[in-house]
């Protein structure tokens, strides 16, 4: 049944379920995600990198595992209707969905879907005009990229399809490179989810947002009343609607829009000095976004908009005391730098006593401490993460980057994922964010003091940086949470995770390059520019123009590095305190620049029911949002399936 579990802040609900082990992960319920996953990535492939036809990986909650669970769920009642025995169970629904979840971190638009889009990139774009062959061509990496000319010109130009000898071996050696790049990283995380996750799931019972709806969808007892509550199906219609009528005014603008839904324009309003160096001014109303904001404890919503308001005033400041002529002034990127960093070490802070009987058990100086329910044993997850860092470090020293730097660079690397996991867990945060990341920290001490082959596989590794969506490590946390909210057996889950992180791969590059090698890259602006515009042409300005230590740069990180930890200060030390450092970190890192407007109406509306019924009034309302979400998926879905089948550009879920 949903029930409500509170912490200090506010109320989310929750799912609850024992304790038990080795339910789940079944036989029948792996083959059925082994199934799904070619399927799943193939159909995010063609939803974004070919008709951009729906950004369902952008979001902090993917599109498709949920849509594919919600026909699940209805096909199981169906069944059960029917008497039928062979139903699924609600920890095999789970398991199947993980396998899904997983395989959106793979194959979605930031994360491979970029890193085959950067491939052959470099030498079909190549030319006397940029002179790339002369500053830095040279040191990318063989082993890692493409560089036949007949293989690179039919990807790019596309043609009678992929199935030649020629093609492939092309692409064998660098696929093979990357899917064990990859698979370090990945089991680096799970190992760091391990080691976190007791301290934060079972001590400090982080509320998890992002995982509230698919277990709402698969509660045995939950799902049926939900699916008679009046209040989902209204804000599932409510939902529906907007997104029929504003898909039916994309093919046909006779047809009324209802505007703000996406992402829209305000700025005329803000035109008179000093408001007008806002610059542009959007809001946006997703239904989907608006649902998950509600699960948020009030003062994390509050925060959310807040701080994203705050910038504003920031820019306004900023002209009337003259500062807008200072060289990258407001330091938006610099302050997301300092501040992330500050969250990652608050949080092994907070988690040092855990981490601690961690260490103790891993190396036999605490036996007392148990790690039997651990989705690895505790000694496996710490020479995981240092065996997996040394492996990271010396495959990037072979690339080509010095040692010292390939080791700052997975240092910082991880420690980001760390709070953007840590965030997630708390606060459901969206992950669209650009600053930062190492290959936007690093070179702040200056480009000048980094060699050429350094700067290049830097530039190289940005496919994997430029955007936290696709981070695999949140998502690894969430599945144990599920794990251990309803009785899966976790060791068995790490195995699937690992199992569907390698199929997904595998059907990534299929799919891939199977329509681009028939259609053509160049048809898709994915493959024309963008990923590998902004990773070579940035090595370029590096290596053209050297630059030493950013010392404007580098003071606004440490100043916003102690503000971040004031906010924490705040927090710890006053019950009421309304700011959330997570909030200051999403704002400053571009995180909540396409949904800052939907925490500000989750925040508003939780607030009035709160105010008008208490928490009696918030957990009624629940099915109302898990509505608006399921309903804004559904119509995204059909609107992107209609443009795949009819090769049209469509209204699309999420961005304009």
């Amino acid at each position: 049944m949903i029930e409500t579990a509170k912490d200090t802040r506010g109320t989310v609900p929750t799912v609850s379920g024992g304790r038990g082990r080795g339910q789940g992960v079944t036989r029948r319920a792996v083959f059925l995600g082994v199934v799904l996953v070619p399927l799943n990535v193939w159909w995010v492939t063609i939803f974004e990198a070919k008709w951009q036809s729906l950004s369902s990986t952008w979001g902090p909650i993917f599109a498709t595992p949920i849509f594919i669970l919600l026909c699940l769920v209805l096909l199981n009642f169906a069944l059960k209707s029917l008497g039928q025995r062979w139903t699924l169970s609600k920890q095999e629904l789970l398991v199947v969905y993980v396998m899904l979840i997983i395989s959106d971190t793979v194959n979605g638009f930031h994360s491979m879907q970029s890193m085959m889009a950067v491939l052959p990139y470099p030498s079909f774009f190549a030319s006397p005009e940029n002179k790339w062959d002369t500053l830095f061509l040279r040191f990318v990496p063989r082993w890692l990229f493409v560089s036949d000319p007949g293989a690179v010109d039919g990807f790019y130009y596309g043609g009678d399809g992929m199935y030649h000898w020629r093609f492939l071996s092309a692409w064998l050696v660098p696929l093979a490179a990357w899917s064990f790049f990859m698979l370090v990283v990945v089991w680096v995380m799970i190992c760091l989810s391990v080691m976190v996750r007791k301290q934060w799931t079972e001590e400090e019972k982080l509320t998890y947002p992002v995982i509230q709806l698919p277990l709402a969808l698969v509660d045995d007892s939950a799902a049926s009343g939900l699916f008679r509550n009046r209040l989902m199906w209204i804000g599932f219609g409510l939902a529906f609607s907007l997104g029929l009528i504003n898909g039916l005014n994309f093919l046909y603008p006779t047809i009324p829009a209802i505007q703000a839904v996406k992402w829209h324009s305000v700025t005329p309003y803000f035109t008179e000095w000093p408001l007008s160096a806002m610059g542009g001014v959007f809001i946006s109303m997703h239904p989907f976004m608006i649902g998950l904001a509600y699960f948020l404890p009030n003062d994390l919503a509050f925060s959310c908009w807040f701080f994203f308001v705050f910038m504003y005033v920031e820019q306004i400041g900023g002209a009337v005391f003259g500062w807008q002529d200072v060289p990258g002034f407001p330091f938006f990127w610099e302050q997301a730098q300092g501040s992330w960093i500050a969250l990652a070490l608050a949080a092994l802070w907070g988690t040092r006593r855990h981490l601690k009987e961690v260490f103790g058990r891993a190396f036999g100086l605490m036996r007392g401490v148990d790690d039997a329910g651990e989705p690895v044993p505790y000694r496996w997850a710490v020479v995981g993460v240092f065996l997996g860092l040394a492996v990271l470090a010396v495959f990037t020293w072979l690339a080509g980057m010095t040692l010292w730097v390939a080791g700052a660079f997975f240092i910082l690397y991880f420690l980001i994922a760390i709070a953007i996991t840590r965030a997630r867990a708390e606060f459901g945060a969206p992950c669209f964010m650009r600053s930062a990341n190492p290959v936007d920290i690093l070179p702040l001490i200056g480009t000048k003091f980094l060699s050429t082959p350094t700067l290049t596989v830097m530039g190289c590794y940005h496919w994997f940086n430029r955007n936290y969506a696709g981070l695999p490590m949140p998502n690894h946390l969430e599945a144990f949470k599920m794990a251990q909210v309803t009785g899966i057996e976790t060791r068995g889950l790490v195995r699937v995770i690992l199992l569907a992180t390698v199929v997904a791969m595998i059907f990534t590059y299929w799919s891939n390059l199977d329509f681009n090698y028939y259609d053509g890259a160049l048809v898709s602006p994915l493959y024309k520019g963008f990923v590998g515009a902004s990773s070579f042409e940035r090595v370029a300005g590096w290596i053209q123009t050297p630059t030493g230590p950013d010392v404007r740069g580098l003071t606004v990180a440490a100043v916003a590095f102690v503000f971040a930890f004031l906010l924490r200060a705040g927090r710890m030390r006053f019950f009421y305190w309304p700011f959330h450092p997570v909030g200051y970190a999403l704002a400053t890192g571009n995180a909540l620049k396409y949904c800052w407007f939907c925490f500000f109406i989750a925040w508003l509306a939780k607030a009035i029911l709160g105010r008008v019924g208490g928490n009696a009034s918030q957990r009624a309302a629940t099915p109302f949002f898990i509505g608006l979400m399921l309903g804004d998926f559904t119509i995204g879905i059909f609107w992107a399936s209609l443009g795949a089948v009819l090769h049209i550009p469509v209204f699309r879920l999420y961005f304009a």
